[in-house]
């Protein structure tokens, strides 16, 4: 597989509009689409600088519990 480049001007609008974009992967090889979006902030946590940070993949799999828990129903035999 071939590399994609993007430049700074490109992915600003991309991530103003939305909109999908094609970039090339090289010459007879292929194009790939892309769709650009902010980082959702429940993805997002600080590092030990205060910097913002990507969450790591098991945070993203298993968000953590609500602050207020959904009350459960129970079952009667």
């Amino acid at each position: 597989m071939g590399r994609a480049f993007i430049d700074k001007e490109q992915i600003t609008a991309l991530l103003n509009s939305g909109q999908p974009a094609l970039l090339s992967l090289g010459e007879n090889i292929g194009v790939v689409m892309i769709r650009l979006f902010y980082l959702p902030k429940q993805l997002k946590e600080k590092d030990k600088y205060g910097r913002t940070k990507v969450a790591p993949l098991a945070l993203q799999a298993n968000p953590p519990p609500a602050k207020q828990p959904l009350p459960v129903k129970q079952i009667q035999p």
